[in-house]
C-alpha cells in the first residue's frame, strides 16, 4: 500500500535525524508541515479525504486553499489562517543536511543525497506515484 511507503519514508527519516519528521500535534498542523516539505497536495488527493473540507476550502476552478487552524498569541483564541502552496518551503534535502554532523566525508554527504532522493520518492503526496516497495529496494542508495 502507498501509505506503507509513505511510514517507511518518514521512519527513515526519524531514524537518521533522531527527531519527529512532522511534529504537529493535531491533524491541521500535520497537513501544514506536510505541505511546508512536499508542496501543494493535488487537488484530487485532497478530495478523496473524508474530513478534507475541515482542512481546505474549494475555492473553484481547480484552485484549494489551507484552512490552517491556529491559536493566536495575543488572545489566545483559535484563528484560521488561509495558506495557498504552491512549492516547499523546506525541502527534505536541506532537513537532512542540517541534522548531518559537520565533518563528515564527501562520501558519506553522497549518501545522505541519495537518502533524501529515496524520501522524496516515498513521500510523493500523490499515492499513485508514490514509489513501490520493489523500486525503493533498488534505489541507488541501497545499492551504495
Amino acid at each position: 500500500m502507498g501509505i506503507d511507503m509513505w511510514s517507511v519514508g518518514v521512519t527513515l527519516y526519524e531514524l537518521y535525524t533522531g527527531q519527529i519528521m512532522f511534529p504537529g500535534r493535531t491533524n491541521n498542523q500535520m497537513l501544514k508541515l506536510i505541505m511546508e516539505a512536499k508542496g501543494r497536495i493535488p487537488n484530487r488527493t485532497i478530495k478523496r479525504g473524508q474530513f478534507w473540507q475541515q482542512h481546505f476550502e474549494d475555492l473553484g476552478g481547480g484552485n484549494m486553499t489551507f484552512l490552517s487552524h491556529e491559536v493566536d498569541s495575543l488572545s489566545k483564541k483559535e484563528v484560521v489562517k488561509k495558506i495557498t502552496y504552491t512549492r516547499p518551503v523546506n525541502d527534505i534535502k536541506s532537513m537532512l543536511l542540517s541534522a548531518t554532523p559537520t565533518g563528515v566525508s564527501q562520501k558519506e554527504r553522497g549518501q545522505v543525497i541519495l537518502l533524501a532522493d529515496l524520501l522524496e520518492k516515498c513521500l510523493e503526496v500523490n499515492p499513485e506515484r508514490r514509489v513501490k516497495p520493489k523500486q525503493a529496494l533498488s534505489h541507488k542508495f541501497f545499492m551504495e
